[in-house]
């Protein structure tokens, strides 16, 4: 539970003249980090801008809060779908949490002690829209990582693969369940994996082969999610094992970012936007 702590006394001339009431400043992360959060932000409907040496994470959806815990409640929410976005698009960051929150119409800064979800990492820079002291920004299209952000937050299967995705494990219970997620999505077990096999343009065979690992300890022991009688004695269709970190995981995260990006960009299907919260 978020707890308010005395507030910092200081202001700084950086936060004037961003637009909207509060702002949240951002603490930590290389500004390669804050570009990618930059670069995802506009998916749901926020904008991480620079003022002076320092990063705010502002949200039209923070223009209705009343107090400061609201507040904060609402940008760990968005900066979890930006962070969840970022590492699922194979983009990494160092830690970046929630800083000191700004009440624009007056008062000192308040700062809440709760720690955030971090993604870990580096990542490249990407050319992005964001903003200078005075808080102008520049126009840009929809960039993938904010395509991928606003299917994140308005459909609950697309997050359900994506924190599957991320979550570590040694075993490939975490990343079938990620590929079921896309498979059921796209027909079902027959055709929804020949569908997912096009759009991440691999051979059938490849997710075949996943698949038999994924389920019997013939082929990959413990790491496989049946460990029964039934499946342990069975016989595989495959005799290729299939390396989890190496081969496996690759393989899945190819096809669940070639699925979301269908998803963006699928012309046929307008609902792909839909809130279905």
């Amino acid at each position: 539970m978020a707890n308010d702590c005395p507030p910092d006394t200081a202001s700084t001339p950086e936060e004037k003249g961003l637009p909207g009431r509060w702002k949240i400043e951002l603490v930590g992360g290389h500004k390669f980090d804050l570009a990618d959060l930059s670069e995802a932000a506009p998916g749901v409907g926020a904008k991480v801008l620079q003022g002076g040496d320092k990063w705010f994470l502002h949200a039209s959806s923070f223009e209705t809060l009343s107090t400061a815990t609201k507040v904060f409640d609402e940008a760990k929410r968005i900066l979890g779908v930006l962070m969840t976005v970022v590492k699922a698009s194979g983009k990494t960051t160092e830690p970046v949490k929630l800083g000191p929150i700004f009440d624009q119409q007056g008062g000192p800064p308040t700062t809440i002690v709760e720690a955030v979800g971090v993604a870990r990492g580096r990542s490249r820079a990407y050319a992005v829209s964001v903003a200078g002291a005075g808080g102008s920004t520049q126009p840009d299209t929809e960039t993938t990582l904010a395509k991928y952000t606003r299917l994140c937050a308005s459909d609950p299967e697309v997050r359900r693969a994506m924190d599957f995705l991320n979550t570590p494990g040694d075993t490939f219970g975490f990343l079938y369940n990620a590929y079921e997620i896309v498979r059921d999505d796209l027909g079902g077990r027959k055709e929804g994996a020949k569908k997912a096999a096009e759009l991440a343009q691999v051979p059938l065979s490849e997710l075949d082969t996943f698949y038999d690992n994924a389920h019997y300890q013939k082929l990959s022991g413990d790491k496989a999610r049946h460990a029964g009688s039934i499946k342990r004695n069975e016989e595989p269709k495959t005799s290729r094992k299939m390396d989890l970190e190496g081969e496996a995981r690759p393989l899945i995260k190819r096809v669940v970012r070639a699925w979301v990006d269908y998803k963006a960009n699928h012309a046929g299907d307008p609902a792909c936007f839909t809130d279905k919260t």
